[in-house]
């Protein structure tokens, strides 16, 4: 009974890490991708090309803040029920989508356009509308996993 037990102990002290870990990787992808898909900066004395490339950092930044998340989860994901790996994997799923729609134009080489600006519109509303929503339920599930909250 006390190997059980013990047993019990170890794996919600090692799934707590994991959360912890894993929780701190996701506020700073999402951290990054507001600060990317911001609609407005003060460019005020500088020139386009300096304009231009911290835009590239913070493209860039946001893709390793995202690869870093998603590879840990993708390492510790049996540490996890179903029900929270889909919802982790849903918000894996908008940030790349965010991240491809706001990226495209660097991508690809693209001069600005009226579709590139869309879809840059249209990546940082769902970082900021949708994305938030699911992290709150993410939120609720870990608390709930780790006693905060008590189970449904």
């Amino acid at each position: 009974m006390n190997l059980v037990y013990s047993k019990q102990i170890q794996l919600y002290s090692k799934k707590s890490e994991i959360i912890e870990k894993l929780y701190h990787k996701l506020v700073d992808l999402n951290d990054a991708m507001l600060e990317m898909t911001q609609s407005f900066r003060n460019i005020t004395g500088k020139d386009k090309e300096t304009v231009e490339k911290e835009e590239l950092e913070r493209v860039n930044k946001s893709a390793e803040k995202g690869n870093d998340f998603f590879k840990y989860y993708s390492t510790n994901k049996i540490y996890f029920e179903i029900e929270t790996c889909t919802l982790i994997e849903e918000l894996q799923k908008q940030f790349r989508e965010s991240h491809s729609d706001y990226s495209f134009r660097y991508t690809f080489g693209m001069p600005a356009s009226q579709m590139t600006y869309e879809m840059a519109k249209n990546a940082g509303d769902r970082v900021r509308d949708k994305i938030p929503i699911l992290m709150k339920k993410l939120e609720n599930d870990f608390r709930r996993t780790l006693g905060v909250l008590e189970k449904k």
